[in-house]
């Protein structure tokens, strides 16, 4: 019997440009960083697929929605505001280079990450932990 073999066609949610602008971002980094920063990038994309999202297009409604979703699914604070910061430093940099498409969430970087609360000792708080050393 003759083997067949079928094509499967590949249907890749991001387009070309989308795949550039994560390879030269993720480019400046490496190690630990690069690794998180890649999970980070690959979690929003795939979110952005299941809505029907550009990754190029998103707004900043869709990065407030995107970060009540990871809460929702119990994350860490810590990790819901350092994906938060990926994506403004990811978005950031998209900006700079131009590869936006329409207006894009550029202008969530300068009035802050959405949709985390402030998660950090006050100074009383960290008065009293550095007092138990």
């Amino acid at each position: 019997m003759a083997a067949t073999s079928t094509l499967v066609r590949y249907e890749d949610p991001l387009e070309v440009g989308e795949w550039s602008a994560i390879a030269r971002f993720l480019a400046g980094y490496s190690g630990n960083t690069r690794i998180s920063y890649t999970t980070d990038l690959r979690l929003l994309a795939a979110w952005c697929t299941d809505r029907g999202i550009r990754l190029l297009g998103v707004r900043r409604a869709h990065l407030e929605t995107f970060a009540q979703t990871v809460d929702q699914e119990g994350r860490r604070r810590s990790t819901v505001t350092r994906r938060l910061s990926t994506l403004c430093s990811f978005y950031r940099y998209c900006h700079l280079e131009a590869l936006l498409l329409g207006t894009g969430p550029q202008g969530a970087a300068p009035k802050g990450r959405p949709g985390v609360p402030d998660v950090g000792l006050d100074r009383n708080e960290l008065g009293a932990l550095l007092g138990r050393f």
